[in-house]
């Protein structure tokens, strides 16, 4: 389980209805007023890496946090996707400073099959 009150923890990821993305949202400390978040992702444990930006979605109530939320376009890597396990890790950057939520040095994974059809 995810530190409530760390200053950046991955929120939600999930497959989209149409399955052509990966949607997530990150919640960070609202330390600054400028804020960057980025969800850096592999399919091949790391030798290569992508990221996307994730953009701003609101304050929480209370004031003390902020929501991004983010996309991953599955059509951008499909070829190479199947039987894959996507790890991604999120990073938020204020002021010169990094901070990463990548799921206690264990980067967080998502695994893709063939489906199989029905005859």
């Amino acid at each position: 389980m995810q530190n409530v009150e760390a200053d950046v923890r991955l929120e939600t990821i999930a497959l989209s209805e149409d399955a052509r993305a990966l949607n997530g949202t990150v919640v960070v400390r609202n330390l600054s007023f400028q804020k960057w978040v980025v969800v850096r992702f592999t399919l091949d444990n790391w030798q290569t890496r992508s990221e996307v930006s994730a953009r701003y979605q609101e304050s929480l109530p209370g004031g003390g946090f902020d929501r991004f939320a983010f996309a991953i376009r599955l059509v951008d890597v499909l070829p190479r996707i199947e039987a894959k396990t996507m790890q991604l890790a999120v990073r938020f950057s204020i002021e010169g400073r990094e901070m990463w939520d990548n799921n206690r040095s264990e980067n967080y994974k998502v695994e893709f099959s063939r489906r199989k059809l029905l005859p």
